[in-house]
């Protein structure tokens, strides 16, 4: 929650207004663990109750990438484990 909040603090503290904002968390120390998931949503959005808001939270931690839509309170995930080697070595041929 941390990172969300402080993101948060930031775009409230005189960004553009852009009409919709949406934001990407990386962690390379963390895990999305399962009994953290059904918690989150509800969390996140509690703390977007602000002036400017985020639409969408990306967090890609673990292996997972959690999508949230914040507007309705819900989260999908998806396995991204091994995406990013593929990538780079699609890259390189």
């Amino acid at each position: 929650m941390e990172p969300f909040c402080k993101k948060l603090k930031k775009l409230n503290a005189g960004y553009a207004f852009l009409g919709s904002c949406d934001l990407f968390l990386y962690s390379n120390r963390h895990t999305l663990e399962d009994y953290e998931m059904d918690p989150l949503p509800e969390a996140l959005c509690e703390e977007n109750r602000v002036p400017i808001t985020y639409q969408y939270a990306y967090i890609d931690a673990g292996g997972r990438l959690a999508c949230f839509d914040l507007a309705h309170g819900v989260f999908e995930v998806r396995f991204t484990k091994g995406l990013r080697e593929r990538l780079i070595s699609d890259s390189s041929d």
